[in-house]
């Protein structure tokens, strides 16, 4: 996904992918005809309950990135001045 990669990077990738694993085999079950509409009306409801999961996860995501990339580049300053302007975008964060 574009981010910088530290220890924790492998542990959050596995996360995420067990997290979208799982949530493939709910849309998977979700969107398979069921044998009645009642059943059909119940996944699309479990369905829909589980999108704001997704939409918190990729929040999660991208903040966790944009700060990684945010620090790498206060600790790559080669000098006073590159570094206070990564500081101060930093804590724009």
């Amino acid at each position: 996904m574009g981010c910088l990669q530290t220890d924790v990077a492998p542990h959050f990738n596995n996360l995420i992918e067990e997290i979208h694993m799982s949530i493939l085999d709910k849309v998977i079950a979700a969107v398979t005809p069921p044998e009645s509409e009642e059943a059909r009306r119940e996944a699309r409801e479990k369905l829909r309950r589980l999108r704001p999961l997704v939409i918190g996860c990729r929040w999660c995501w991208n903040i966790t990135c944009t700060l990684r990339r945010r620090f790498a580049a206060v600790k790559a300053a080669n000098n006073a001045g590159a570094q206070a302007a990564a500081q101060k975008k930093l804590r724009s964060s």
